[in-house]
């Protein structure tokens, strides 16, 4: 799309992704667009070991996307609204018998472009010159030299050509007065890097209903879990630095140096996040044209992560800590609309660490009200008490 860059934060599965809309507009803070899914914004609250808060929406959920910025935007949703406004709205149910179908797609992934590094006779033969050059004697001898041949390739041990699939069934129906859509979808996706993977559970829900000649209801709820393997970041470091003489099976030459594989098996985070996402809405059209809506949104992310550390000198293996982490945020949104006047005004609230700010009804035509809370625990594997910090 013309005037947007994303760019991952790495290649690992379900990373996250700097969006910018013509250029960033922050030189300090946050540069992210605002994220508003069916005219309540979200996405507004990450950590650093959430994923893509995106991978909640199936793309088969979508049924528009729309990119804006500008000073109507900034207007409609404040400040947060100053780095531009993605607009996404989700797919409803179509009048009609019951229809099941099901998309679903699989492939693999593997990186393009690896390093250029020596080989193991090469490394050998550069070592030797490096000692010789300081009056040392050789490191590795002729006889050496001459059997390492290629040697180890660490980046071929460490990098892999991985599969993902994903499958969604989709079930939607109605009648002129009531629509329902209901929706189920599974990602599965191995990273590119030894020990790292994603499965994505999603599930939706959408009905709309109408009550007389006037009045229009709709509820939307989602709920997806995530969850993840992260090897440590230092893991594919390790692997380029890890001479080529050495072999994987080769046992540590001491106990704090640390095997390039091993460091990816036994070191690693996994996060498994779920999201809920509820909306309901009215709107109620009076007969000179003046329509009056309302629509209130929940979301609420909990993360769970667990950190595996390998065995080093005095440092056990094995499970290193816990980590647990809740967002709540809750918005309500009320719109009168006339036939020569369509527009919002109002502020809608971005929550932080451990605040909890609520807005009351002002009387003016347009009123928009939030409320978020947070908590945050952190459990060390050798910690004899839990410490729990938690403002709502």
């Amino acid at each position: 799309m013309a005037g947007v860059q994303a760019t991952p934060y790495s290649g690992a599965p379900g990373a996250q992704v700097a969006v910018r809309i013509r250029g960033a507009a922050s030189l300090s803070g946050n540069a992210q667009p605002l994220y508003v899914v069916d005219e309540v914004p979200v996405f507004q609250h990450t950590m650093e070991l959430d994923s893509n808060p995106l991978l909640s929406i199936p793309t088969q959920d979508i049924e528009s996307v729309q990119v804006l910025k500008g000073a109507y935007e900034t207007a409609l949703y404040g400040s947060q609204a100053v780095n531009g406004v993605i607009r996404i709205t989700t797919r409803r149910g179509q009048a009609g018998k019951p229809r099941l179908s099901y998309e679903g797609y699989g492939g693999v992934q593997r990186t393009r472009y690896r390093y250029d590094l020596l080989n193991a006779q090469e490394f050998a033969t550069l070592a030797n010159e490096v000692t010789q050059r300081y009056g040392q004697p050789a490191r590795f001898s002729p006889a050496q030299v001459a059997a390492f041949g290629q040697g180890t390739d660490w980046q071929a041990e460490l990098l892999r050509t991985a599969a993902v699939q994903q499958h969604h069934l989709g079930l939607q129906g109605g009648t002129a007065r009531t629509r329902y859509y209901a929706g189920a979808d599974y990602l599965g996706q191995n990273g590119v890097l030894l020990n790292s993977r994603l499965q994505r559970y999603a599930l939706r829900a959408a009905i709309n209903q109408r009550v007389g000649q006037h009045l229009h209801l709709d509820a939307t709820a989602s709920l997806s879990q995530t969850n993840e393997r992260r090897p440590s970041p230092a893991t594919m470091q390790i692997g380029l630095l890890a001479p080529p003489t050495q072999s994987p099976t080769d046992p540590p030459g001491s106990p704090l140096e640390f095997a390039p594989i091993r460091v990816a098996q036994e070191n690693y985070q996994t996060p498994t996040q779920r999201r809920l996402l509820a909306q309901t809405g009215l709107r109620y059209e009076f007969s000179n044209g003046l329509t009056l809506g309302l629509r209130g949104g929940l979301e609420r992310a909990t993360l769970r992560s667990s950190s595996f550390r390998q065995a080093a000198g005095s440092y056990q293996g094995g499970l290193a800590n816990d980590l647990t982490a809740t967002h709540r945020r809750g918005c309500s949104h009320h719109r009168y609309v006339t036939p020569a006047v369509s527009a919002t005004s109002g502020t809608w609230w971005r929550p932080g660490w451990n605040t909890s700010i609520r807005r009351a009804p002002q009387p003016r035509k347009f009123v928009h009200m939030c409320s978020s809370s947070h908590s945050f625990r952190a459990i060390p594997a050798t910690a004899p008490a839990v410490r729990l910090l938690s403002i709502n």
